[in-house]
């Protein structure tokens, strides 16, 4: 149901604590982007693939909590890498401080969770395929 391939993938370019409104953090999404193209079909009648997919993408919501406490942006932000949120849609305020905060670099910590448990999650279904 999430198929997406080669130049398709720019319209993943928004996923970013979803459109930088503080929602749901992009190491989230952008795991789940990565379950959907291991786990997903083009064919989007193939429910019981669909619902595998569905499935594979929730389970990586809990090892995520655990990780960082929340799956939002903007408490990613707060609690975990800067200590306040950093607005970066605020091009005034909120982005300057993201940029002097080294906020690129730090930002990184949440993708990486997200790409370890979605690595995890391919290779498990990988290994029990092969064995």
């Amino acid at each position: 149901m999430c198929r997406i391939q080669g130049e398709h993938l720019v319209a993943l370019s928004s996923f970013p604590g979803i459109a930088l409104t503080g929602e749901t953090c992009g190491g989230v999404t952008g795991a789940m982007a990565a379950l959907c193209l291991y786990f997903g079909k083009n064919d989007m009648l193939d429910y019981q693939a669909n619902a595998r997919t569905y499935g594979k993408c929730r389970k990586l919501i809990r090892p995520f909590e655990q990780a960082l406490g929340t799956t939002k942006c903007r408490e990613i932000h707060e609690k975990i890498i800067f200590g306040r949120y950093h607005d970066p849609s605020d091009k005034k305020e909120g982005y300057p401080a993201f940029l002097l905060d080294k906020g690129f670099e730090k930002c990184g910590l949440a993708p990486g969770i997200g790409a370890r448990i979605a690595a995890e999650t391919i290779i498990e279904d990988m290994e029990r395929r092969t064995s």
